[in-house]
């Protein structure tokens, strides 16, 4: 049942039907499949700096051994 309002969103009025416990539990479901995207993005990320660092070390590389010649 919805009696009134905060920040224009509806509020619920009395307990409701989740207990705390089914809560918290929900809420760090939720938060390790955020946290195991969030360490995928991060690793993914830091993948692809080392691979453009190679490359461009790999490049410099390869210019000097031409520069050689």
């Amino acid at each position: 049942m919805i009696s009134s309002t905060f920040n224009k969103k509806a509020l619920l009025v009395g307990k409701g039907s989740v207990s705390n416990a089914q809560m918290e539990m929900f809420v760090e479901q939720m938060y390790e499949e955020f946290n195991q995207k969030r360490k995928t993005a991060e690793l993914e990320q830091s993948d692809l700096t080392d691979m453009q660092e190679f490359q461009m070390l790999e490049q410099k590389f390869q210019n000097i051994k031409n520069t050689k010649k």
